[in-house]
């Protein structure tokens, strides 16, 4: 049997949930590579005023380590997802849970950095309009949240899958 047969075998036999960690994970490698092109755009030159102007970046943006964790989880728990054993089970819970402590630590900091320009530098971070952030996340974004809601949910799902066994 080929890959491509077993593939659409594995995939029509799984049930919702594993469809929804599915799209959950496609939905954070979407998320994750756009920060590829977000950085294509910025990096370059440009003309003004008959000077070239050089901008260049020296080292990723801020969410890249987070986000990069959370796909690397997902892509673990939706490929145990799809198999209907404890251990498979468990594999895909500690997954979901690793992909949440990412957004959770990233929240964490943001947090921390914006509190810090507030009380040492005076500078209202979160209604500046040079500060990218999305519900604390520095530089995050709406789909960001989405994420995370939709992870904490596959984990709750997971979890009560594993204590409680299949439920149908």
């Amino acid at each position: 049997m080929r890959f491509r047969e077993r593939f659409l075998r594995v995939y029509s036999e799984a049930d919702w949930f594993a469809h929804l960690l599915l799209a959950t994970s496609i939905v954070a490698a979407i998320n994750f590579f756009e920060i590829f092109s977000e950085m294509a755009r910025e990096v370059g030159s440009s003309d003004a005023s008959g000077y070239t102007i050089t901008s260049c970046h020296f080292g990723p943006p801020a969410p890249f380590y987070p986000r990069s964790i959370v796909l690397g989880a997902l892509f673990l728990a939706t490929l145990s997802a799809f198999k209907r054993t404890a251990y498979s089970r468990l594999v895909a819970s500690i997954g979901s849970a690793v992909a949440l402590a990412a957004y959770v630590f990233w929240w964490l900091d943001s947090y921390r950095s914006f509190r810090n320009f507030e009380d040492f530098a005076g500078i209202q971070a979160l209604i500046h309009p040079q500060v990218k952030q999305f519900a604390y996340l520095y530089q995050g974004t709406p789909v960001d949240l989405a994420i995370a809601l939709s992870t904490a949910v596959c984990l709750v799902l997971l979890l009560d899958r594993l204590f409680d066994g299949e439920k149908s």
